[in-house]
């Protein structure tokens, strides 16, 4: 592995996945990290539903979790040696090597990445500042000069994908309805385990059940299509989001990522792609 190239990707959310696809799209080598508790509501279009399959493809990009099996593989080498060699084997197979947080950050000496991108809305795999000599942090997610040489506007507004300046950190009024989108959120109305009765993509009903909870029935308040749900199986709390509607005409527009992780994802792309030019 060419550690002066090396990038790893902090969050396997819409962000840290468009990130990785694009990266990996322009052959530069991706590793990603990700929190077994992230739950995208999106999640076909997130490596970090990784957790359930093992393997995850997202617009051709191939994606495979280092977990206990693949490291057994070398298990007469260190750990360390063991991680390297997997995270090889992937990469010089097209795959992004994808490690879950308790790995981390153990292995991040053993890596020593150029560029480290940080994409978590909540912060849950800690790194430091000199981890790698460059880090990207996206905005407000991450809003310290101290964590990041480098901040990227995230939200949904007009400088969406834009490098923030130290004078931009004191501008946080938009007008955030430029890009205002007609989504829905269904949320969980007690604690249980999910079970989803729906699929991504599929239409849906005022009235139509999108999923269960202890046995309790879970019905849309809105009509349109379904563009995100959890996996059956996750225990959710009350009030927490389990499903994603859009309430215009249903197209294919849920396959695909939208118009922020594309912008911020493109920045991402240009700014490592200067750094190591």
């Amino acid at each position: 592995m060419n550690k002066n190239r090396s990038v790893l990707v902090i969050g396997g959310g819409l962000f840290g996945s468009a990130i990785t696809v694009f990266l990996a799209r322009a052959g530069l080598e991706v590793i990603l990290v990700i929190d077994p508790l992230e739950a995208d509501l999106r999640r076909n279009l997130c490596f970090s539903d990784i957790i359930a399959t093992g393997k995850k493809e997202i617009e051709r990009i191939q994606a495979s979790l280092i977990d206990e099996s693949r490291l057994s593989e070398y298990q007469e080498d260190s750990l360390s040696q063991s991680w390297k060699k997997a995270i090889r084997f992937l990469l010089d197979n097209r795959t992004v090597p994808v490690f879950f947080q308790k790995e981390f950050p153990d292995f991040l000496e053993v890596l020593n990445p150029a560029v480290i991108v940080a994409t978590q809305e909540e912060k849950s795999i800690p790194f430091l500042d000199h981890s790698a000599g460059l880090v990207i942090g996206l905005y407000p997610f991450y809003d310290s000069r101290a964590e990041c040489q480098l901040l990227i506007e995230a939200r949904s507004n007009y400088y969406v994908g834009q490098i923030i300046s130290d004078d931009r950190l004191q501008y946080t009024e938009f007008d955030f309805h430029f890009f205002k989108q007609p989504f829905q959120q269904i949320h969980a109305p007690l604690e249980g385990i999910f079970t989803s009765l729906k699929n991504i993509g599929e239409p849906v009903s005022v009235g139509d059940p999108v999923g269960s909870i202890a046995g309790i029935e879970i019905r849309s308040p809105y009509a349109g299509q379904i563009w995100g749900l959890l996996h059956s199986g996750r225990i959710l709390n009350p009030k927490q989001p389990m499903a994603l509607v859009y309430e215009g005409i249903p197209h294919p527009g849920y396959k695909h990522f939208e118009f922020k992780q594309i912008a911020v994802a493109g920045s991402v792309l240009k700014e490592i792609l200067y750094y190591f030019s």
